[in-house]
C-alpha cells in the first residue's frame, strides 16, 4: 500500500486537485471554515507525496514508506517553509480586505484567515518536532545546518502566526525554539563533531551553559524593551519572561552541578556563566516582587569568585613544575 502512495501517480494527484476545486466550490457556497480545512489539508498531502515522489532526484534512494519520509530531513524543511507560506497567504488575504481593523473583527468568521493561521501552527510544530525527534536519536545532527534553520523558521513561523492568534504559550514554544537553534548554532560552530547535550550530568561544554546564561540575559533585556510597547507586552512579556526563567534556572542548575561534581580544572567559562546568571537576577530584579532573586543574586556572585580563585589556582597549579624545572 505504501509502496503505491509513494510512487508517483498522476491519478492520484488529479484526484487531489480535484477534490480541493470541489471544497473550494463548496465554501464559497456554504461558507463553512470546515471546508478550508478539509481543503488545506488535502493541498498539504498533495505538496508532500509530491516532495516523496521527487526524492529520486535529491536523495541516493526513493523514499518508498512512511518512516523513511518522517526520517527525511528535507521534510521538516518542507514543513516550515509550507507554514511560512500560508502565513504570507493569510497576511496577503487581510491586505486584500482593504481595512484591517474589519478584517481582524471577522477573523473567526473568516473562511480562510483563520484556517491558514492555524495550519501554519499546526506544520510549523510538525517541522520541529521532526527535527527534534531526529536529533534526539542522534545528538550529532545539532550541528548540521538543516535542522538549524528549519528550528529558525519553524520558530519564526510561529511567532509571527501568533502575531494575529495571540496565544502565549505559541509565543513561548517560538522562543525556545529559538535558543535550541542558537544553541545548535553554537554547537556547530565550536563543537562540530561532537553530540548535543545540554544535560547537568551529560557531556555538555561550559561554554554552552555560558551561551545559555547570556541567552537569559538577552531576553530579560528585550522583555523590559517589549513592555514598552502596550500592543507587544500584551502579547510577549509573559512568554519572555517564562523563558528567561526556564533557561536561567535551567543555566543555574547545571552549572552548579558542574562546579561542585565536576572534574577540578581551571574553567573561565564557569565563572562567566556565574557572572551572566548575577547580571540576569539583577535585571528581574527591578521589575519583580518575588524575595528570592537577592539570593539568587547574591549566590551566583560569591559563585563567581569561588569559580574564579579555583580556576586561578588551578592555572598556577599547571604553571608551577614548569617554574621549579
Amino acid at each position: 500500500m505504501h509502496d503505491g502512495l509513494f510512487t508517483a501517480n498522476v491519478r492520484l494527484l488529479l484526484t487531489l486537485v480535484t477534490a480541493m476545486v470541489f471544497l473550494w466550490l463548496a465554501g464559497q457556497r456554504y461558507r463553512q471554515q470546515l471546508h478550508s480545512y478539509l481543503l488545506l489539508g488535502i493541498g498539504v498531502l498533495g505538496i508532500v507525496l509530491s516532495y516523496a515522489w521527487v526524492s529520486p532526484l535529491y536523495l541516493s534512494h526513493r523514499v518508498t514508506s512512511l518512516p523513511e519520509l518522517l526520517n527525511d530531513p528535507g521534510l521538516g524543511l518542507l514543513f516550515a517553509l509550507l507554514g511560512l507560506s500560508l502565513w504570507l497567504m493569510a497576511q496577503g488575504l487581510t491586505l486584500w480586505t482593504g481595512n484591517i481593523d474589519e478584517a481582524r473583527a471577522d477573523f473567526d468568521e473568516s473562511l480562510y484567515r483563520k484556517p491558514l493561521h492555524l495550519v501554519a501552527i499546526v506544520l510549523a510544530g510538525c517541522a520541529a518536532n521532526q527535527q527534534l525527534a531526529l536529533v534526539w536519536g542522534d545528538p550529532v545532527r545539532a550541528a548540521g545546518l538543516l535542522p538549524i534553520i528549519v528550528l529558525f523558521l519553524a520558530s519564526a513561523d510561529l511567532l509571527l502566526t501568533n502575531h494575529t492568534l495571540g496565544h502565549p504559550a505559541l509565543s513561548l514554544t517560538g522562543i525556545l525554539l529559538s535558543v535550541v537553534a542558537v544553541l545548535w548554532t553554537q554547537a556547530a560552530c565550536f563543537h562540530p563533531l561532537t553530540a548535543f547535550s545540554l544535560w547537568p550530568s551529560g557531556r555538555a561544554f561550559t561554554d554552552q551553559w555560558l551561551t545559555l546564561s547570556l541567552l537569559a540575559v538577552g531576553l530579560a533585556t528585550l522583555a523590559q524593551v517589549v513592555s514598552r510597547n502596550p500592543r507587544w507586552e500584551e502579547l510577549y512579556i509573559q512568554p519572555l519572561l517564562s523563558a528567561t526563567v526556564m533557561l536561567a534556572g535551567w543555566a543555574l542548575f547545571g552549572s552548579l552541578l558542574l562546579f561542585i561534581l565536576g572534574p577540578p580544572q581551571p574553567d573561565f567559562f564557569l565563572a562567566g556563566v556565574f557572572l551572566a546568571l548575577t547580571v540576569f537576577f539583577l535585571l528581574v530584579l527591578q521589575s519583580s516582587d518575588w524575595s528570592g532573586f537577592p539570593w539568587l543574586a547574591g549566590l551566583t556572585l560569591a559563585c563567581v569568585g569561588l569559580s574564579c580563585n579555583a580556576a586561578w589556582a588551578g592555572t598556577g597549579s599547571r604553571r608551577a613544575p614548569g617554574r621549579g624545572e
